[in-house]
């Protein structure tokens, strides 16, 4: 069995860095290797992106079968906007994300609307 995890863009799209719609890139993984994936995650984004984009990873993955789901967002606060930000800051050479952590009463309640959800991996 094979778990994934996927990190997001922070937009209201449900982006990969890549580019690409996370239900695109889902249906693509699960049509090419039915019944092999047990586990999905959304991580390394905020917790804003993963709340939005967690409904979208549950029903495209039980919908293949899949038993396990979880996040793990990061506690600073977001400064990428789109893939094309990302690609020119990294040629630059430059910090992408300010150090501004998100309180942690506020992390605590999108872990509550992730385990509401269905994730049992916070």
């Amino acid at each position: 069995p094979v778990w994934l995890s996927f990190s997001l863009l922070e937009n209201d799209v449900v982006e990969l860095h890549s580019g690409e719609k996370l239900e695109e890139a889902l249906e693509e993984i699960m049509g090419r290797f039915p019944g092999l994936v047990e586990g999905l995650f959304l991580n390394c984004c905020s917790p804003k992106s993963i709340t939005a984009g967690l409904p979208v990873l549950i029903e495209i993955g039980k919908k293949h079968g899949v038993s396990v789901f979880g996040a793990y967002a990061n506690r600073f606060a977001p400064l990428l906007k789109s893939a094309d930000e990302i690609e020119r800051r990294f040629r630059a050479d430059v910090h992408v994300r300010k150090t501004i952590d998100i309180p942690e009463e506020e992390y605590l309640e999108h872990v509550k609307t992730w385990i509401g959800l269905g994730c049992s991996i916070v």
